[in-house]
């Protein structure tokens, strides 16, 4: 079941989706827009070379006034429409400015209504289970620790038994740290056992975690 902080957020982004649905069609129809005066300024271009031959045709007498009045005609609408089309867009634009003011008011007033303690207790609660998997993860280090130091166990005993007959030590034996400290992945990858600093932070930030150590623990499963 969704905790209170989940449910208000559902509440908190449904009011943005609205708003971004809205913007959508907004830049829809702004494109619309665009592509209208893209193609009528060159209609215009085409229309003022036309205007311009035929005005030269009228006054050498070539062809009747009415033609070039027509043509003139022709090129002043277009010439009022591209006005229409342009003022249409800072209208929209304006709209759309109008209408992210609202949106933004009303998501910051309800940020500070619904949201704002359950902020606090969901970061609180984050903090917690964050501490809890460091201890868990510290915790799992200790036991697998000991579990290594029983396998260390049977060369440690034959070693003592072997000095107390005067022998010598058949082999040495690096720390639990120094053998498990470092966990080889293959291909010359090496992943340490500690989490550092980078690790962390794209954990947290941007919930990517070590592709090698990834892959590394999908095989051995795999492969079992």
């Amino acid at each position: 079941m969704a905790n209170k902080f989940t449910q208000k957020l559902d509440k908190f982004l449904n009011i943005y989706r609205g708003k971004d649905e809205s913007d959508e069609k907004i830049e829809a129809k702004l494109e619309e827009k665009q592509g209208e005066l893209i193609q009528l300024d060159s209609d215009i271009q085409e229309q003022e070379t036309l205007v311009r031959d035929l005005r030269k045709s009228y006054l050498l007498d070539e062809i009747k006034e009415t033609s070039y009045l027509e043509a003139k005609a022709e090129l002043d609408e277009m010439i009022e429409k591209k006005a229409t089309i342009q003022e249409d867009m800072k209208l929209i634009q304006q709209y759309r400015q109008e209408d992210a003011e609202l949106i933004l008011d009303e998501l910051e007033s309800y940020r500070d209504k619904e949201l704002k303690k359950e902020e606090s207790k969901e970061v609180k609660e984050i903090k917690n289970e964050v501490a809890e998997a460091k201890l868990a993860y510290l915790t799992k280090l200790s036991e697998l620790g000991k579990r290594h130091k029983k396998v260390n166990g049977v060369q440690a005993t034959i070693d003592r038994f072997s000095e107390k007959l005067g022998g010598k030590m058949t082999s040495f034996q690096g720390s639990t740290y120094d053998i498990l400290g470092v966990i080889h992945t293959g291909r010359n990858v090496t992943v340490p056992v500690e989490v550092d600093v980078d690790e962390a932070n794209n954990a947290l930030q941007n919930g990517l975690v070590d592709s090698h150590l990834k892959n590394y623990v999908e095989g051995k499963k795999k492969a079992k």
